[in-house]
């Protein structure tokens, strides 16, 4: 067993994306290449901190499903973090901005059930007609909820 150094995991991850954008790559590949690691840490080598570095670049970087990928981590309380309702309700909100259905849908759950606040029905009902849009349909109802059409 080992003991993470995250200062070393920062500096590592940063010299990464700053080489990654000097060779001239693409957002999109760049996006694609951190969660392939992420993927990797995740399931193969199970460095879960690691994991989650690369899920949390991809999603600065504007992916909205790797934005969801870390709320659902911090939801489930998955790969060795406790689980973190107000860091769950923050990387969906920026997910479902991204326009991640899977976000959108998390986070009126979030609202719905009054994760952080007493429940708000009405950010619950925008973000299942959010989450409607991009094509969860079925969030609304399972909250009870009206369908926006």
């Amino acid at each position: 067993m080992y003991i993470v150094n995250f200062k070393n995991i920062i500096l590592f991850l940063t010299i990464l994306l700053t080489s990654t954008y000097a060779n001239n790559t693409t957002t999109e590949s760049t996006i694609s290449e951190y969660e392939e690691k992420a993927f990797y840490h995740e399931h193969i080598t199970k460095e879960y901190e690691l994991a989650l570095g690369y899920h949390k670049i991809a999603c600065e970087l504007g992916a909205g499903y790797a934005c969801a990928n870390v709320g659902n981590i911090y939801w489930h309380g998955h790969i060795g973090h406790k689980r973190n309702k107000k860091k769950t309700v923050e990387y969906n909100l920026k997910g479902c901005e991204l326009g991640n259905a899977y976000a959108c849908r998390a986070v009126a759950i979030s609202y719905s059930e009054g994760w952080l606040a007493k429940p708000d029905n009405i950010k619950a009902l925008h973000y299942c007609h959010k989450a409607y849009k991009l094509g969860s349909t079925k969030t609304c109802k399972l909250l009870g909820l009206p369908n926006p059409d």
